[in-house]
């Protein structure tokens, strides 16, 4: 994916690196507010790119087996 077809499926990044410009950060974070409602919780994707090309996708999120195969295959 390029960096257009990663903004446009999740979004802009909440943090981009200031001396990485090809590392994307995006943050999830639920507060409760109430023990009955659950626990709080926080969750981060990082994604990396090189030559404008995603290649890596790290953090709290399970990909799915078929994640690195292309669409046209």
């Amino acid at each position: 994916m390029t960096k257009e077809q990663v903004i446009y499926v999740l979004g802009r990044p909440v943090v981009e690196d200031s001396f990485d410009e090809d590392t994307w950060y995006y943050i999830y974070e639920m507060k409760r507010g109430m023990s009955k409602r659950g626990e709080d919780f926080k969750k981060d994707l990082i994604i990396s790119f090189e030559d404008g090309k995603l290649i890596t996708v790290e953090g709290d999120f399970e990909l799915s087996e078929d994640f690195n195969v292309p669409l046209d295959a």
